[in-house]
């Protein structure tokens, strides 16, 4: 059964399952755990890390969809053969870099301009509906001053479904469920200026007006200047990065 050669010390936020799961993909990777050997059970874990069992589930839960463990009943977690883990990770994004941040910006302007795009080409009725439906829950969060992170989150994940391509669909789900700590930081940044909130919602409205009429440079265009816009307001100007 793995050891663990060094304490570690979770810090008392939220994302606590994130911060296990990564704790523990690090010992795997250093080889303090090794392929086919079996973890300490949940209350062991639980006790060693200092962690409630809940959160040891949820970090177990994670690792097993991302192939780093196998897992059944009654025979406990072991770590998986490395031929089954899944190879396109993304980190903890609380600590990110400038530089990381920017690459993954760019990463967001290439998928997400394309899928604007294809949107306005693929959208039935159902999807301008929800869409519109989602704008107008974060225009009521602009109006009261509230977190809209989660309705923007779920604007950008609806466009890619708009797209109807399933393997992109995927893709963006795992990536928004990565980035709503970054879109917050972005958002935060806006509050900071009393008018900018509802310049943020006025490039929603532009990307979703453009998906609306079926045009897809248009569609294209104002995603890229949100994605681009949205950028900066973190300190990244995406147009000089090499």
């Amino acid at each position: 059964m793995g050891q663990f050669r060094t304490k570690k010390k979770f810090k008392r936020a939220s994302g606590l399952s994130e911060q296990v799961a990564e704790f523990l993909v690090s010992e795997i990777h250093k080889g303090n755990l090794r392929p086919g050997e079996r973890l300490p059970s949940e209350p062991v874990l639980s006790k060693d890390l200092g962690v409630s069992r809940t959160v040891i589930r949820e970090a177990f839960a994670r690792l097993k969809q991302d192939g780093f463990l196998d897992s059944k009943q009654w025979v406990g977690a072991r770590v998986a053969e490395p031929g089954k883990q899944r190879p396109f990770r993304l980190e903890d994004l609380n600590e990110i870099s400038l530089a990381e941040l920017s690459y993954l910006y760019e990463l967001r302007v290439i998928l997400e301009g394309n899928a604007a795009a294809l949107a306005a080409k693929r959208r039935k009725e159902k999807d301008l509906k929800d869409l519109k439906e989602v704008l107008e829950r974060m225009d009521q969060t602009v109006k009261e001053r509230k977190d809209g992170t989660y309705p923007d989150v779920e604007f950008h994940q609806m466009i890619a479904r708009a797209t109807a391509n399933p393997y992109l669909q995927d893709l963006m789900r795992f990536l928004n469920d990565r980035l709503k700590e970054v879109i917050r930081r972005a958002r935060d940044h806006s509050s900071y200026r009393p008018s900018l909130p509802q310049a943020v919602q006025q490039e929603h409205v532009a990307i979703f007006d453009a998906i609306s009429s079926g045009n897809p440079a248009k569609a294209q265009t104002k995603a890229l200047a949100h994605l681009r816009n949205a950028a900066k307001r973190l300190g990244i100007n995406l147009d000089q990065t090499d």
